[in-house]
């Protein structure tokens, strides 16, 4: 369930959502193909592959836990531990 957004660019959005399995609160970033050429297509969603495989094999305190990826039609979501703060653009804005 999407609680709300918590960031948007170019290349997608980050949502705080709750694991309905867990009960949890996690972020959920979503890729979004529309700003990408078709042509670019396929190597974007291979790059979105690659990052998801990389970022599974990584645990670090000082990274968010990564609890996996999947998707829905054309989009593409990983999901990852929620951490609450500021973000790196609020702390720029400061």
């Amino acid at each position: 369930m999407i609680l709300r957004t918590v960031g948007q660019g170019g290349m997608g959005a980050v949502y705080q959502a709750r694991d309905m399995k867990r009960q949890v609160i996690c972020a959920i970033k979503e890729m979004s193909l529309s700003m990408v050429p078709l042509n670019e297509r396929p190597q974007a969603i291979q790059n979105f592959k690659i990052e998801a495989k990389m970022l599974w094999g990584l645990s670090h305190a000082n990274l968010p836990a990564f609890h996996g990826f999947f998707t829905e039609g054309p989009r593409y979501f990983m999901v990852m531990e929620y951490v609450d703060g500021y973000t790196l653009e609020d702390l720029l804005e400061r």
